[in-house]
């Protein structure tokens, strides 16, 4: 295990070099334009042979639509029925409401993407990445869980935005949401179909584990209730557990690895513009990543000292709350200070 940390470790220095370096180089020397005309080109080629996409996004209108009656007519009734029957406090009623859509459409994609993933076997054999290529036309669940996946976060970022725009959303979150919109794009418009998969499947993992906790914990339940901290305690140090494995090991010491090796024998393919955001986008995903540990190693340090109290399990709410408390520490040092000067 050791010594396959660090392979990997060198196999992902590489490839930094790779993207930094030889494939600009490449730009620089090979390619008689510059990069946003091949960008450009590259992306009308590819609507030019796929039809436009119009049937892609014909079936993403449908599936956005359908997903937002859902989400506001069938679970918005069957939480305020929870509410009713005092399963949920009226109080959660709204958050509940939130992490229980959440949890739905994690629990849905995460069964999927495993039935996929052990279907065709691309964990342990990475080469299966590449076989998308061949394909002449998208395998049903590969298109349902792209279209599902999509929709799922155009709907949140919509909500971010709109819905719930009072509330205090950091940055990093909405920069989350739309470079995963525009991976889960550009990997069906360039056909890298199981790496996409691959990726809701880890990342799926500890964000489904993350909304079944903050829904079961709202349980109106004694037996939950009078062991609200030692439940959520566990599932939180389960979490980091996924969480350092898939995101900060698997991911970008396997996943990214695998992608841009693969990019760098096929430079001369007409979207390899596209394959290289691609890869941007999946290292900007990797920093994000990055930065919420952060806010997790934080939670761990104040669980160490405080039986008392555990933060939501949640990066959503773990930031916005780090960040008032270091506002709140800077005013209470401002006042400090202004009572010196007096």
């Amino acid at each position: 295990m050791i010594n396959d940390f660090f392979n990997y470790w060198n196999q992902f220095c590489s490839v930094q070099r790779l993207i930094f370096i030889d494939y600009p180089n490449y730009l620089h020397n090979e390619i008689d334009t510059t990069v946003f005309k091949l960008f450009k080109r590259c992306l009308w080629k590819l609507f030019l042979d796929n039809n436009y996409f119009i049937k892609s996004i014909f079936i993403l209108l449908i599936t956005l639509s359908i997903l937002s009656f859902i989400r506001s007519k069938i679970i918005l009734k069957l939480v305020s029925r929870f509410i009713r029957i005092g399963l949920i406090a009226e109080k959660d009623g709204r958050k509940f409401y939130e992490c229980f859509w959440c949890f739905l459409c994690h629990l849905l994609t995460f069964i999927i993407t495993w039935i996929i993933i052990v279907k065709e076997n691309c964990l342990i054999n990475t080469k299966q990445f590449w076989l998308d290529f061949d394909r002449q036309s998208i395998p049903f669940l590969f298109g349902f869980i792209y279209a599902f996946k999509t929709s799922f976060y155009i709907d949140s970022t919509y909500a971010m935005m709109f819905v719930y725009a009072s509330e205090n959303i950091t940055p990093i979150y909405f920069i989350h949401h739309m470079t995963t919109i525009l991976l889960l794009i550009l990997g069906y418009m360039t056909k890298n179909y199981l790496n996409g998969i691959v990726m809701i499947y880890l990342f799926g993992q500890d964000t489904l584990l993350m909304q079944f906790s903050k829904c079961l914990i709202k349980l109106q339940l004694s037996i939950i209730q009078q062991n609200r901290n030692q439940i959520r305690r566990i599932l939180f140090y389960i979490f980091v557990l996924l969480w350092l494995y898939n995101r900060l090991y698997r991911y970008p010491l396997i996943i990214i690895p695998d992608l841009v090796l693969f990019a760098s024998e096929n430079f001369h393919l007409d979207w390899s513009i596209l394959g290289y955001i691609l890869i941007l986008l999946l290292l900007i995903i990797f920093m994000v990543s990055l930065l919420w540990t952060i806010f997790i190693l934080k939670i761990i340090i104040s669980t160490l000292f405080d039986q008392k109290n555990l933060y939501h399990l949640d990066v959503q709410d773990i930031e916005p709350q780090y960040i008032v408390e270091q506002q709140q520490q800077q005013q209470n040092n401002n006042n400090n200070n202004n009572y010196k000067h007096e």
